[in-house]
Order: structure tokens, then sequence, then C-alpha cells
């Protein structure tokens, strides 16, 4: 932990990072959409104090993206289906989790998406869809009505899903 401080802006213009880890600061702010498009192997902003919608651009192909632990905003946007690995938990996102994010699973692509202790209120995945053997989901601690169930043990606390106090206001 650096504590870091201030907004990411300025890596907007470097357009020749490939590698990014700027974890455990407190960065704020909005994640520049211009970096979604760079070709990074991996984006670690996990732990930092984000607080924006994710709003890519475009398809994003960076391999591992962690954004989780921050006050992040929205939906799930589907750009980030091409990821091989997608850590969101821990935010303030809400809506519902896509299909294509399963499919991508399923075909071996999604490796792993982390979206526990969010705000997620439907997930489109067909409970008959038997997942690729080396993916891990995680939906723990959501806004979920029945409970989607994951393997998950990891910071999920006690209970599966939110209280309904924590989901009411939200609608």
């Amino acid at each position: 932990m650096n504590s870091l401080t201030g907004s990411l802006q300025s890596l907007a213009y470097l357009h020749n990072l490939r590698y990014l880890d700027l974890s455990f600061n407190q960065f704020t702010g909005n994640i520049p959409l211009e970096i979604f498009g760079f070709e990074l192997s991996n984006m670690y902003l996990q732990r930092n104090k984000l607080s924006r919608v994710l709003a890519p651009k475009g398809p994003v192909t960076i391999g591992s993206i962690d954004l989780s632990y921050n006050l992040l905003i929205g939906t799930l946007p589907s750009w980030f289906v091409f990821t091989n690995n997608l850590f969101l938990n821990n935010n303030n996102l809400t809506g519902v989790v896509p299909q294509c994010f399963f499919v991508s699973m399923l075909l071996g692509h999604l490796q792993n998406l982390y979206l526990q202790h969010n705000y997620f209120e439907n997930v489109e995945m067909k409970s008959n869809i038997p997942l690729h053997v080396t993916c891990t989901f995680y939906i723990q601690y959501n806004c979920l009505i029945p409970s989607k169930q994951s393997s998950c043990t990891l910071n999920t606390g006690i209970q599966a899903s939110r209280p309904a106090r924590e989901c009411n206001f939200r609608h």
C-alpha cells in the first residue's frame, strides 16, 4: 500500500502501457475509458476509491481485470465478456448479470467471474447449463431472490443474499 491519491485521468495518455497495477491506494473518480482499449495483459486497480460507472467504449480484451473493493456503480457491461478473469466483487454494481458471461464460461474463455458483495438483482443463467470445469463463478451476497448459490467461501459472510432492507431502497 502506497497511499497514492488523486485521479487516474493521466493514464489515458499512456497508450503503450502493457501492465497496470495501482492496487491498494486511494485513487478516486473515473477509470479513464481509453485504458480499457489498451493492449494490457493485466489491470489491477483493486482496493482504491474509484466510484464511477464502468462504461468501456468497446470490447475489453485485457486478460485479467481486478476492480474489486472500490465504489463502482452501474450495471455490468457485456463488453467485459472478452476477458479471462474479471473481479468486480465488493462494489455497488446493480442490475442483471447478462447471459453472455455464462456462454463465455461455458466455452472456456472466461475463467473467473467474481461478482459477490454487490447489488445484482438477477442472473440470466439457465440453471441446467454446466459451466466449464475450470471456471469459477461467485455471486453470493447480492440482491438475488431466490438467492443464487456458488461455491465461494471467501469474504461472503454467513448469509448468501443481502438482507432485503439493503436491496429495497434500490428499486
